[in-house]
């Protein structure tokens, strides 16, 4: 078998994995057989989509690369604020995660080449190896999440864009589900480290929103799972099954807001990193107050 092979039968079975998770049914050996059986080809085609999608990375860059995969899961792009964004020099975004679609629409909305992306250490994005090479890894355990924050530091004290999702998980979609603004409570408090290491760092917040189609989230299948993260998960398992085999099914458009650039100067004075943690998430809080609809 050669390299994309591999890579192909790699991620097929990742996506079947993930879905049987988000059902529940990964030690039911009924429900293996029924996942496999029924979609193991949408579970082959999205793995296809990300393998035309890293190859693209790797010979034109991410922003064009995910400027034309995006479409595919979204019916358009909608961007404010983008004129924040500083041409060079050290930059960190912070960003809500609702998942889905998310990543490629800021991959495709911020006009940094030199933009690096934080992200959990997943099986599915190790498959992606000119994607790989722009992220930066926080493994599940604490082991070596301290080199990971050593490779932040050193890209911004390079003077490179660094994109993060300070929850470290999924959060709610502010257009479609409530808790956006009381996620922000979870963000971590590494972002102080930057702050006082690399002053003249420009902090932007990145507001998304509109990347969960209401169908999805509240389909009657999610009703088989019992927690909420649990039926969030799976609603979003049956959106992007239903963007490959129905793509004009669901329609979103997604919605992306870019603060204005707060200095991390103007941080740096506070003593504690609680209080510098705290004073980011107030700048950002109206921003995402304004894109919550529920």
């Amino acid at each position: 078998m050669n390299e994309t092979g591999e890579q192909l039968d790699n991620l097929t079975r990742i996506n079947l994995d993930d879905l049987l998770a988000s059902l529940g049914w990964q030690h039911s050996p009924l429900g293996v057989r029924l996942v496999n059986g029924l979609f193991r080809w949408p579970a082959c085609r999205f793995a296809c989509q990300m393998i035309a999608f890293d190859q693209d990375v790797a010979a034109n860059g991410m922003r064009q690369g995910a400027a034309r995969l995006l479409p595919r899961f979204t019916h358009g792009l909608q961007v404010s604020g983008v004129e924040h964004i500083p041409a060079n020099g050290p930059l960190l975004l912070l960003s809500n995660h609702p998942g889905m679609a998310d990543t490629l629409a800021l991959f495709t909305a911020i006009p940094r080449s030199d933009l690096s992306v934080v992200s959990l250490e997943r099986p599915f994005l190790k498959q992606l190896h000119a994607v790989s090479r722009r992220l930066i890894y926080i493994p599940e355990q604490g082991k070596g999440r301290l080199q990971a924050l050593r490779a932040m530091l050193s890209r911004l004290q390079s003077g490179g864009a660094i994109l993060t999702f300070p929850a470290g998980h999924i959060e709610p979609d502010p257009a479609v589900l409530p808790g956006a603004v009381a996620s922000l409570d979870s963000w971590s408090p590494s972002m102080a480290l930057f702050i006082r290491k690399v002053p003249e760092t420009l902090i932007v917040g990145v507001v998304v929103s509109h990347v969960l189609a209401p169908q999805a989230t509240f389909h009657p299948l999610t009703r088989l799972r019992r927690t909420r993260l649990d039926r969030e998960r799976l609603g979003a398992s049956i959106q992007l099954i239903m963007h490959i085999l129905f793509p004009d099914l669901w329609p979103v458009t997604t919605e992306i807001t870019f603060t204005p650039p707060l200095p991390a100067a103007c941080l740096a004075e506070l003593r504690h990193p609680q209080d510098m943690t705290r004073a980011v998430k107030d700048y950002i809080r109206p921003y995402m107050a304004a894109a919550s609809h529920v």
